[in-house]
């Protein structure tokens, strides 16, 4: 994909430091990425990083119960239907 402006990412055990370090600096040089989301895989929570306008990027994390708002495309998750939806059957 060319000039993405969200990138999300399902962090997993094996891979956590690696999307969280090298490859968000990497994604960092995008001049289109506007945000960036981590989907824990330990507890149900989503990190939102959002680049404002002198190019710096913040984070906030919503928790089960919490939106995360996706400004960069104009939508909202509702993290505990987010990770409902994803749950495998039965679990």
């Amino acid at each position: 994909m060319t000039n993405p402006t969200l990138i999300v990412e399902v962090l997993s055990r094996s891979t956590e430091e690696y999307d969280r370090g090298d490859k968000f600096e990497h994604y960092r040089s995008l001049a289109s990425l506007r945000q960036y989301v981590l989907m824990s895989h330990r507890e149900r929570s989503v990190e939102v990083w959002t680049r404002d306008v002198d190019g710096d990027f913040t984070s906030a994390i919503a928790r089960d119960g919490d939106v995360a708002h996706l400004a960069s495309i104009g939508a909202r998750l509702d993290v505990r239907e987010l990770y409902e939806a994803a749950a495998e059957p039965g679990a």
